[in-house]
């Protein structure tokens, strides 16, 4: 039988694909080159809350195809908040979330309209790096820490 996605989660048993992001993260981000590490981990940050809306769905029951046609398919990040938001409403992330994708979207409209140089932004993508890395990990913790019985479909 399969481990579930928590069960994988715990063990700390990860995609390749995904350890190799983690891995990328960390190096750019110790070699000083921060618009590279925030951009990995903001997607990181977007892996991790759509695994968790997809645990959180299947634990209150929704069906695997109503999650991919509602939210699998989401490719706006404030949407994926509020699937968040209406799977679990004590969450204690969204507005963490909320302020980190305007940040992201603060840095793309700084570089590419205003021409803003990375060294004026340097100081703000490191805490941005920081923050991500932050929140991969209290996603990771509220589900392993809220083991509530995932259902079967």
């Amino acid at each position: 039988m399969k481990k579930s996605l928590v069960e994988s989660m715990k063990a700390g048993k990860f995609d390749p694909c995904l350890s190799n992001l983690y891995s990328m993260a960390y190096e750019t981000y110790k070699k000083g080159h921060y618009i590279e590490s925030a951009l990995i981990n903001f997607q990181l940050v977007e892996i991790q809350l759509r695994l968790i809306t997809h645990i959180f769905a299947k634990r209150i029951g929704l069906t695997d195809s109503t999650y991919k046609k509602i939210v699998e398919k989401e490719d706006r990040f404030f949407l994926l908040i509020n699937y968040l938001d209406l799977l679990k409403p004590d969450n204690g992330l969204s507005d963490r979330l909320r302020k980190l994708n305007k940040e992201r979207n603060d840095f793309v409209h700084g570089l590419l309209f205003t021409h803003q140089s990375l060294v004026t932004l340097n100081k703000s993508l490191k805490k941005f790096c920081d923050e991500s890395v932050n929140l991969i990990s209290d996603l990771f913790k509220l589900v392993v820490e809220n083991p509530e019985k995932e259902r079967v479909n």
